[in-house]
């Protein structure tokens, strides 16, 4: 198998796996964090140092601020506002940390977002 082939076979079988996926899927703020992290990875096919980076972002930060466990319902604009002020008074970071934490996050949000709309438009029962 050529690598050309080899990565049109493992998109087919990512997007059979993502159809089939349980309609709960990315429903927490960790399943989300886990499916960006898995689509940058696979997907956007990001470097393994900015993978490396884009981890430790996540575990350090964004799962420290809003768990694992929290619905990604419940974390409103103003919970994103007040992790921001957070970053910056705490002073333990640089500038571009600050502002780059933020666009990781909106990242993942977004990307659940999309994954939740595309679940929903083809599901029959909505």
């Amino acid at each position: 198998m050529t690598p050309r082939e080899a990565q049109e076979r493992l998109a087919e079988i990512l997007n059979v796996a993502e159809r089939s996926a349980p309609a709960s899927a990315g429903r927490t703020f960790g399943e989300a964090c886990d499916e960006w992290l898995r689509y940058v990875e696979h997907e956007r096919q990001r470097s393994t140092s900015t993978l490396r980076d884009y981890h430790h972002t996540v575990r350090s930060h964004l799962i420290q601020a809003f768990g694992s466990d929290t619905p990604l319902t419940s974390i409103g604009t103003e919970d994103i506002d007040a992790f921001r002020e957070r970053l910056v008074e705490e002073g333990q970071l640089s500038r571009r940390s600050i502002q780059k934490i933020p666009v990781l996050l909106h990242g993942v949000l977004e990307r659940a977002k999309r994954k939740q709309t595309l679940k929903r438009s083809g599901d029959s029962s909505c």
